[in-house]
């Protein structure tokens, strides 16, 4: 006997092993290839950078809202998160806080830099 044992040559063993190497599935490893990627369709989306004039006016629209529903239509016409609008309210806060503290602790409280 071969080393095919129970399949001789020109079996559908044969066949199949000149096709390409296959799975356990029984699925040709040719037939399993996915598609080229799309070249119009990006690779992975890129994180969307505010710049701190667009973070103020932003805060500032919301800040003058007094009708229910204002801060959403924004959120929606800007494509924003609610979660975003909250950490940039922090962030200014902090920075109002930081040039409180700055203010205070000048050598000459009167002059301004």
């Amino acid at each position: 006997m071969n080393s095919l044992g129970s399949f001789g040559s020109g079996s559908v063993l044969d066949d199949e092993e000149t096709e390409g190497a296959r799975r356990a599935t029984g699925v040709s490893s040719s037939s399993s290839r996915r598609p080229p990627p799309d070249p119009a369709v990006p690779e992975k989306a890129k994180r969307r950078r505010f710049t701190a004039e667009y973070k103020v006016r932003i805060v500032r629209e919301v800040d003058r809202c007094k009708a229910p529903g204002e801060v959403g239509a924004i959120l929606r016409r800007e494509g924003l998160y609610s979660s975003l609008l909250t950490e940039w309210r922090r962030q200014r806060d902090r920075v109002a806080k930081a040039g409180r503290i700055c203010l205070a602790h000048s050598p000459h409280p009167g002059s301004v830099r």
